[in-house]
């Protein structure tokens, strides 16, 4: 599982935990370089709490019970997806 900055939100505003999930093999395309990067970047510059999840990394993970109960866990710990 890949896991990218994590910030949290400023004192006063409500916490929201957002979770990312892409899945696209090509770093270069308009999905993963448009769409993901976008979302990325004003995650990062309103200083929101956020995961991501890679499933197109993922995929090589060996202990597959281990990475479903990763999952699991950050469905569960966000508030947005």
């Amino acid at each position: 599982m890949r896991r990218y900055l994590k910030k949290d939100s400023p004192m006063g505003k409500k916490k929201f935990k957002h979770l990312v999930v892409i899945g696209h093999p090509d770093k270069k395309s308009f999905c993963y370089n448009g769409i993901f990067s976008t979302i990325v970047r004003e995650l990062e510059d309103n200083n929101e709490t956020f995961e991501i999840i890679d499933v197109y990394e993922d995929k090589l993970h060996r202990n597959r019970e281990e990475l479903i109960e990763d999952y699991k866990k950050l469905v569960n710990w966000s508030t947005h997806i």
